[in-house]
């Protein structure tokens, strides 16, 4: 099945792309989806999802068909045909209006 990777910010630049379609199994999960897409893109964009423990850095949102992982079955939660998959990094900065 067929299933669409989207990237945003730097993990755009190290895919040199800001999304991608990927063929996996009928059976994958969020998480074999972050193993199969580090090992195509290598080191960088492993640094980037995973802490030196080889965890999932806590403070990245993973999100399916714009949907939090949170409110689904986490890393576990299996993909069908045409789902979205996004990395969305921490936001920080803004700026506060006063009257």
């Amino acid at each position: 099945m067929k299933v669409t990777m989207r990237f945003f910010t730097i993990l755009k630049e190290i895919a040199q792309k800001n999304k991608e379609e990927i063929e996996v199994p009928h059976t994958t999960t969020v998480e074999e989806l972050l193993s199969l897409i580090s090992n195509k893109y290598g080191p960088q964009f492993k640094s980037y999802v995973y802490n030196q423990n080889g965890q999932i850095k806590p403070y990245l949102q993973f999100l399916v068909n714009w949907a939090n992982i949170t409110t689904l079955h986490g890393f576990k939660t299996l993909l069908k045909e045409h789902d979205e998959i996004a990395i969305i990094p921490p936001v920080s900065g803004g700026s506060t209006i006063e009257p």
